[in-house]
């Protein structure tokens, strides 16, 4: 099991940046995306901000679907996701 920060997470429009943050009890934030990335391209910066957002969702679901009996390619693909999530393919 990974540690971080538990989800949900949020993507939030910032001063200059989208910031991904979640509440328990305060705010943490997690990244800032700044506008400059991408050479100040303001769409790929929200998208971005969004995937970081859905990363702790993605991640249980990716554990459900290696749980739940899928083909073997995809069940290789979905344990590869999980093991870079959670720091074991760095």
């Amino acid at each position: 099991m990974s540690k971080h920060t538990p989800g949900p997470w949020t993507a939030k429009l910032g001063d200059g940046c989208y910031v991904v943050e979640t509440t328990e009890g305060f705010i943490y934030f997690i990244a800032f995306i700044y506008f400059i990335a991408q050479g100040g391209n303001e769409e790929i910066d929200r998208a971005n901000a969004r995937l970081i957002a859905a990363a702790p969702e993605m991640l249980e679901a990716l554990r459900r679907v290696a749980e739940g009996g899928v083909p073997a390619f995809a069940r290789d693909q979905v344990l590869a996701a999980i093991a870079k999530a959670e720091g074991g393919a760095e």
